[in-house]
């Protein structure tokens, strides 16, 4: 079940040869392209791109009275890249009751600091249209939104990269404003696609989903990492769309061929491979049964260092199932899972239902749903349904899990002893989700060697014969304090949990060196508009490794940067999201 994959590589380039620079402004002429005299026409710009060229867009809001439709394609080495003009001063494009970006048959485009703008008059045309033959496309840094469909939808396509973009209010309803699919990513055919980095949220359908028909031309190898995928209520009345009524299906849903359709393709095997790490997911419909992540069908999937929590159901894996509204008869997921962190579940941390073909659970940490903890079972609200459990059989493999407080019954006698019942003093800092172990933890030392979890949810070794149970290994570092090994790298890792409610946790490592022996440090927090907001470290510290806490409970929800810097000229940043 288990696959590795050389993400990016092939799908970006690798250098980007500059030919020429064109320019298009919203302006009344429509000049020569040049600096002094830039195109206003989006089919004129279209028109003289080429392999290696750039077309810069100036600021301005761009009202478009047709899509714009790329023409020419880039080549591996020479790609056509659109890009803003000024990165602090962002062009918009409007759609114009159509599409605002179409493809047909091109690739090698990159599309970079743009934003799209519906203002909810795309109708029933997606925003972004990729159709059969596009390939080798890249959206960077754009955002996409008002939407009244679907945000992207790619249809046979190819090699898709959507890094470091902003995705929401894809909004739908009907007439008695009852909300209607608008998702915020539709792949509904082709083969790779990768949705990395991206904070994409409050849209009426799917943040992302996969396959749509339940037939072929289906889709394959969806890479979806390091995202920010969210919903919830909404106050306001958003495209007519009513206030105070939730929004949002899943954050991830998948889709495939029914089993008929598998059969008679000469492959009876097939199965879409979907691989789904380092995501967190959080305000999925509690007044439906929508999931956070739905695995559906014929699909081989790998979940990993993932958070899900203030939602329906974290994780609900569905195979062989009778399609209601079709008839028809789906295949089976294979699921392998791994550090993966549920919290605050409505309804259930876990619904598996519907003779899954293989289950494998490993070193995850589920704490105490709202409701129930875990939910087997195939009809709606039946958290003591038990047929579930029966139909997994010898294919479900759970080990290294930790639950709070209690073990599911429908576990029992399913499970080893490696999966560990918890209370708040075996963790660092129950009361803000802060899984990782605490020195008095029964579960460190006590879980079993699996060879596929070789590293933990912070990307800490697991060692052979001294695995702990959870998704963390344990670690001294308890405020500020050293570790005992010593590394040649000054590294700040990404702050855990992110985004956070209050309180995360940030990591930093000082190189060894005869010049390094003691670094003057600061690590503060800044603001979006550059202001400090906290100091956290401000002293003289020798080469090691360091954890610092940061309580943001004075501070309003938003993004903040927090910045190491050095005496010895070591600087590094990175980005974090609070909500409250």
């Amino acid at each position: 079940m288990y696959k590795i994959y050389l993400l990016f590589i092939f799908m970006y380039p690798l250098f980007i040869t500059a030919q020429n620079n064109w320019y298009i402004h919203n302006g009344e002429n429509n000049g020569d392209g040049s600096f002094s005299d830039p195109f206003n026409s989006w089919p004129s710009a279209m028109s003289v791109l080429e392999p290696g060229d750039t077309l810069k867009v100036m600021p301005g809001t761009y009202n478009l009275p047709t899509f714009i439709l790329p023409v020419n394609s880039g080549t591996d080495s020479e790609w056509i890249t659109v890009k803003a003009y000024d990165s602090d001063n962002r062009p918009v494009i409007k759609s114009g009751g159509s599409n605002a970006i179409r493809t047909v048959d091109v690739g090698y485009y990159r599309w970079e600091g743009i934003d799209i703008d519906g203002d909810f008059l795309n109708g029933a045309y997606p925003l972004i249209s990729l159709r059969a033959g596009t390939h080798h496309f890249t959206f960077y840094n754009c955002k996409w939104y008002d939407s009244h469909t679907d945000g992207l939808v790619m249809t046979e396509t190819d090699y898709v990269v959507v890094d470091s973009c902003e995705i929401y209010y894809c909004v739908h309803h009907d007439a008695e404003g009852e909300r209607k699919d608008a998702h915020g990513i539709m792949f509904r055919s082709g083969n790779h696609l990768i949705v990395n980095n991206c904070n994409i949220h409050h849209n009426t359908g799917d943040c992302i989903q996969s396959g749509t028909s339940l037939a072929f031309p289906t889709w394959d190898s969806l890479y979806i990492t390091n995202n920010h995928l969210w919903s919830g209520m909404v106050d306001s009345v958003v495209n007519t769309m009513p206030a105070n009524t939730f929004w949002s299906e899943n954050g991830i849903d998948t889709k495939t061929p029914d089993s008929a359709d598998i059969a008679e393709s000469g492959d009876p095997s097939w199965r879409a491979y979907i691989y789904i790490d380092k995501n967190v997911l959080h305000g999925f419909n509690a007044d439906y049964d929508w999931p956070a992540i739905a695995i559906n069908m014929s699909v081989d999937a790998t979940i990993k260092n993932t958070v899900v929590y203030e939602s329906a159901i974290g994780f609900r894996l569905m195979g062989a199932d009778i399609i209601a509204q079709t008839g028809t008869m789906s295949g089976a997921p294979l699921v392998t899972m791994w550090n993966c962190i549920t919290y605050d579940t409505y309804w259930c941390s876990m619904w598996i239902e519907d003779d899954l073909d293989s289950v494998d659970i490993w070193n995850c940490t589920f704490d105490n749903s709202i409701d129930t903890l875990w939910w087997p079972g195939i009809h709606e609200r039946a958290p003591s349904y038990f047929e579930a459990r029966t139909k997994i059989g010898d294919d479900f493999d759970m080990r290294n899990c930790i639950f709070v407080d209690t073990i599911p019954a429908e576990l029992i006698g399913l499970v080893d002893s490696t999966v560990y019942i918890a209370n708040s003093s075996d963790f660092v800092d129950y009361e803000n989700h802060d899984y990782h172990l605490s020195s008095l933890s029964d579960a460190i030392d006590a879980g079993s060697n699996i060879p596929e979890v070789a590293f933990d949810f912070d990307g800490n070794p697991r060692i052979i014969d001294q695995y702990d149970i959870g998704a963390f290994e344990y670690s001294e570092s308890n405020g500020i304090e050293e570790s005992k090994m010593i590394t040649d790298k000054f590294i700040l890792e990404q702050n855990y949990p992110n985004p956070f409610n209050r309180a995360t946790r940030i990591k930093y490592s000082l190189p060894a060196g005869e010049a390094m022996s003691s670094i003057s440090v600061q690590l503060k927090v800044y603001n979006v508009l550059g202001q400090e907001v906290a100091v956290l470290v401000n002293k003289v510290q020798p080469a090691g490794n360091y954890e610092v806490k940061f309580d943001g409970c004075n501070l309003t929800s938003g993004v903040y940067m927090y910045i190491l810097k050095t005496n010895i000229g070591l600087t590094a940043t990175k980005k974090l999201l609070l909500l409250k």
